[in-house]
């Protein structure tokens, strides 16, 4: 069976955190190749843009040398269970990956059934066109039969995965790393637009920020103080409101506002 030349670029990348230089990298290939060649810089690149648009991640390159820029800090459980099948990775709904990330890869359609959280369960057609892995969760997006339009959907909530004998086309301009560039979880889109945000930390917590940043986009501009360019998402709203008194936004304003009702909402609780 050929290598998956994302998959061994990522398991190269990862197996040396300092960086590699591109010349390195073409010259480990040699490795896999049955003749012993380098791999030509050409595919290189092709698969550099292959892991952005199947798997969302980055090849950075700095001062020479390529790492990875993973945008979860959890993504490298998930890259173990690709490479190597690691039965220790148990998010939920992991036992549909293997078949899912089958699908992508041939570009078969799969028949699922999925139970939605608050809808009634239904059957679809799905085009799946990368998988997502973010807070602990795991998602495949593609395209649904069910609702005619490109949909993620958690792993959690399939009870069945059929891979059909049917192919699909992924559409030239799906990116994974771009559909979920302005994300902090699992909603992503082409039409989400980020927003400038100014947070102000604790102590404690700019300690943890700086270890584990909220967004990629996330920048320390003073002490304690964060800027990042994300969409106002409800999971990001969440994970603000998680973060309690050690943590402030300073804009923008509409953000404070909406993070007061919310407050003043759970006061009424209690």
């Amino acid at each position: 069976m050929p290598v998956n030349k994302k998959l061994w670029l990522i398991r190269l990348l990862r197996q040396h955190p300092q960086g590699l230089s591109r010349q390195e990298i073409l010259n480990a290939w040699a490795d896999e190749d049955d003749r012993g060649r380098p791999m030509p810089p050409s595919t290189f690149h092709d698969q550099c843009n292959e892991m952005m648009r199947t798997y969302g991640v980055r090849a950075v390159q700095k001062n020479g040398r390529y790492t990875l820029q993973h945008t979860d800090s959890g993504e490298a459980d998930f890259f173990n269970y690709l490479l190597e099948r690691n039965e220790d990775f148990s998010v939920a709904g992991s036992l549909f990956l293997p078949d899912l990330h089958e699908a992508i890869e041939r570009r078969r359609v799969v028949k699922m059934e999925y139970h939605p959280l608050t809808k009634a369960a239904y059957a679809c057609m799905l085009s799946p066109y990368c998988l997502r892995f973010t807070q602990g969760n795991a998602y495949v997006v593609g395209f649904s039969s069910h609702h005619s339009q490109v949909r993620t959907f958690a792993l959690d909530r399939i009870r069945y995965v059929q891979q059909l004998p049917q192919r699909f086309t992924r559409p030239a301009d799906f990116n994974a790393a771009i559909y979920f560039q302005h994300s902090y979880g699992a909603f992503g889109g082409n039409d989400i637009a980020p927003e400038a945000i100014e947070i102000c930390c604790n102590e404690w917590l700019t300690s943890y920020l700086r270890q584990r940043p909220l967004h990629p986009s996330q920048r320390e501009a003073a002490p304690g103080t964060f800027t990042l360019n994300v969409a106002l998402t409800k999971d990001f709203i969440s994970a603000l409101l998680s973060f309690g008194p050690a943590l402030e936004v300073i804009s923008p304003s509409a953000l404070r506002e909406r993070l007061k009702a919310l407050a003043a909402e759970v006061v009424g609780l209690y």
